[in-house]
């Protein structure tokens, strides 16, 4: 899907993949939480503005990511081209993505973050916006 969109972009399209601008943070998170086998797999169906796009980790809103799930600020590069009104500032984000929070609240309230790391796996189907 990627690269079908980029074959097709006439510069008129504005892609956002994470997994290129922020592959570090990324990395990390597949690494750290996705490194064994889970009996429970999440699916989200796309990266969110404030969220993954900014963090490079699925429902990644930044509170969590760095509170629960405990990655740290990463290099997070600005995609070539952004729209003015969504800008990437990486972990610099001011904005919640109100999906995520209420994703990791729930786990959060429910499991610590070593039993959710045993039994939990978050993913994104369409990592793109």
């Amino acid at each position: 899907l990627i690269a079908a969109l980029e074959r097709h972009d006439k510069g008129k399209l504005i892609v956002y993949n994470p997994l290129v601008y922020a592959v570090e943070a990324h990395c990390s998170y597949v690494c750290k939480y996705g490194n064994s086998e889970k009996p429970i797999l999440f699916i989200g169906m796309s990266a969110t503005p404030y969220g993954m796009a900014q963090t490079g980790v699925p429902l990644g809103n930044l509170k969590h990511v760095r509170n629960y799930l405990g990655l740290t600020d990463f290099d997070v590069k600005s995609p070539k081209q952004t729209h003015p009104k969504m800008p990437v500032t990486g972990w610099d984000n001011l904005r919640s993505d109100p999906e995520g929070d209420k994703f990791w609240k729930f786990f959060e309230s429910k499991y610590g973050v070593k039993e959710f790391k045993k039994k939990c796996y978050v993913t994104t189907y369409c990592p793109v916006l």
